[in-house]
């Protein structure tokens, strides 16, 4: 009985390394553009957004936000691009400034970010910037209230 079982497995050993494997392939992944590309198309989309042309944002500029955006996903900085393109986009709108793109990241993406955009903020007439020297109550700053 035990020769019958060890010639069993032995036959079942045999088949099976001969049986021919079938590998399915996965279906492949259609790979994210590039962080740069993304990015760069965006910006190119804002009206009146000085274009810096590709090639020095790719060689240059890239490299230097993605070292200022670190701790932020690329698509938390996508969407603050398309947040600064709905400004620039607005016929009412008090924002003025026209930063290259390093600049923008560098002085203004906290303010477009999801987490603290507002787009009503931007509106001429709903404008709660002020500037911080009208903020200061000066009379009882110099004891004279």
């Amino acid at each position: 009985n035990e020769n019958e079982n060890e010639n069993d497995n032995e036959e079942k050993e045999k088949v099976l390394a001969f049986t021919p494997k079938v590998f399915y392939k996965k279906k492949p992944q259609l790979a994210p553009k590039p962080f740069g590309e993304t990015a760069y198309k965006l910006w190119t989309q804002i009206p009146k957004a000085p274009d810096p042309g590709q090639q020095r944002f790719e060689m240059v500029q890239e490299r230097e936000i993605l070292n200022h955006i670190q701790g932020l996903s690329h698509d938390e900085y996508y969407q603050a691009i398309e947040n600064y393109k709905k400004v620039k986009s607005m016929p009412d709108t008090w924002w003025r400034s026209n930063p290259d793109i390093l600049t923008w990241t560098k002085k203004y993406l906290d303010r477009f970010l999801p987490k603290n955009f507002e787009p009503e903020e931007y509106r001429e007439e709903v404008k709660k910037y002020k500037d911080p020297a009208d903020m200061i109550d000066w009379d009882a700053l110099m004891g004279r209230a």
